[in-house]
């Protein structure tokens, strides 16, 4: 059922359990200590890469380490330092997840510094503040929102202290999707337009050199398409003003305002 945790402890007793919990407590601490390697790593790959001779240092790793550490693996370590040698307060807080994410070259370097700012001022970063962040990361690399929104975002988000419990945490994420896909397709719709634009100028430009013939097959197959387009264009058009869908108050976040 929707909702329903599993009680992976119920059916155990009490030796399982405790067994469990140690598993549990040891893979935690094996994770924290990968990090702590891939910091220690990177900043070794760091320093060899400035000793030795200019454009040697990817043949160096491939002759060196053979298969043990391919030159994609050496770079990932080596962008865990360089993205967190200052932040090291900050690594400790984050999930390999976030790692990946946050070492990538497209991730700001100024939200970066937010959030490494909210750590040393607050001791942690939140999981779901992570989460969010994550969410509008994805919305920035699809064009939904542009770089200064989203490090409004960011900073919006790490300042945000309240506790949610996981109810209301899963109806902020309803609520976030709701609105996220409405940014999407709004920005779909935008794409569509232009792509009109451009259809009708390269139309112009034929029908200046030879008027089409209203009696050619494809031609009135394209007809057809086109009166479709305008049908669903219609049927879009009711949705978004006062359909039962979309314009709905109740599907906004605070069920009151409409977006």
């Amino acid at each position: 059922m929707e909702g329903t945790k599993f009680n992976y402890y119920e059916d155990l007793d009490r030796s399982q359990k405790l067994r469990i919990s140690k598993i549990e407590r040891d893979i935690q601490n094996g994770i924290i200590n990968l990090k702590k390697d891939f910091f220690e790593i990177g900043k070794l790959l760091d320093e060899a890469k400035r000793i030795l001779p200019h454009g040697s240092f990817m043949s160096w790793i491939k002759t060196t380490f053979a298969d043990d550490l391919p030159y994609t693996t050496a770079y990932f370590y080596m962008r865990v330092y360089r993205t967190f040698k200052n932040r090291t307060r900050m690594l400790n807080c984050l999930s390999m997840k976030d790692l990946l994410l946050m070492t990538r070259n497209d991730f700001p370097e100024d939200a970066l510094t937010i959030m490494d700012e909210h750590v040393e001022e607050n001791g942690s970063i939140d999981r779901r503040q992570l989460d969010e962040i994550r969410n509008f990361h994805d919305l920035m690399m699809e064009g939904t929102v542009g770089g200064n929104q989203f490090l409004k975002e960011v900073e919006k988000t790490v300042k945000d202290r309240r506790k949610l419990d996981e109810d209301s945490f899963m109806n902020q994420n309803k609520h976030r999707m709701n609105i996220n896909a409405r940014r999407t397709m709004y920005f779909g719709i935008g794409d569509i337009l232009e792509k009109l634009n451009s259809a009708i100028k390269s139309a112009r430009e034929m029908a200046w050199l030879i008027p089409f013939d209203p009696n050619d097959p494809e031609h009135k197959k394209v007809i057809k398409f086109i009166q479709k387009i305008i049908e669903k264009l219609q049927e879009l058009e009711r949705e978004l003003c006062g359909g039962e869908g979309l314009f709905k108050p109740t599907s906004t976040e605070d069920g009151t305002k409409y977006l």
